[in-house]
């Protein structure tokens, strides 16, 4: 059994033939992820003054991120407070309460498990609704919107109750497009998301 992060799934989603075994060794390099989301819950829960100025300020200060960094860094922290600007603005038109946010939860897939994170659980008239953000420049399809959303329903069922989800929501923050992954879509893709979480873990 292999644990794969959700951004490890996510990479396998947006690139096929995608492996784990093809990081090994691999150092990586630092990546503004963690305060994007941060941002995120702090909007909910902080409103949304305090999460644009606590964002801004986090790259500011940084010696990474901010005016001594790189030009290549201080642009993606450019581009992750613009995301996250139209993130505001989706989720403002959008006007639905969250129930939960940075919801975090291991799911079982096929013999392998995946860190499902959602970024915010809505409460809908029908039930509730989770809503993933991507950030990235990867091209966003409805055939990927649900691909990308199967772990996160799975996770929302386990912690809420089977039958009580009627779906996630994708959000592509850099060109603000939006696709709802409904129950049954999650339910009919799981076949193919188990192949594909087998073929990542490789």
């Amino acid at each position: 059994m292999t644990r794969l992060t959700f951004g490890i799934y996510r990479k396998g989603v947006r690139q096929p033939g995608f492996t784990l075994s093809s990081t090994m060794g691999d150092p990586g390099f630092p990546t503004p992820m963690l305060t994007a989301t941060a941002a995120i819950v702090r909007y909910h829960r902080e409103g949304v003054t305090e999460a644009r100025r606590r964002l801004r300020r986090a790259f500011a200060d940084s010696s990474y991120w901010g005016p001594s960094g790189s030009a290549q860094a201080r642009g993606w922290a450019s581009a992750i407070v613009t995301c996250f600007e139209r993130y505001i603005q989706l989720a403002q038109r959008d006007g639905r309460d969250a129930f939960a946010v940075d919801l975090r939860h291991d799911v079982g897939i096929g013999t392998h498990v995946v860190g499902a994170h959602v970024d915010a659980v809505l409460l809908d008239e029908e039930g509730y609704v989770g809503r993933i953000a991507l950030w990235d420049l990867a091209p966003l399809t409805a055939e990927l919107a649900v691909r990308y959303a199967v772990p996160a329903f799975l996770a929302l069922e386990e912690e809420l109750g089977e039958g009580r989800v009627i779906g996630v929501e994708v959000w592509h923050l850099r060109t603000g497009g939006t696709h709802f992954a409904p129950a049954d879509a999650c339910n009919a893709e799981l076949p193919r998301v188990t192949r594909l979480v087998a073929e990542i873990a490789r």
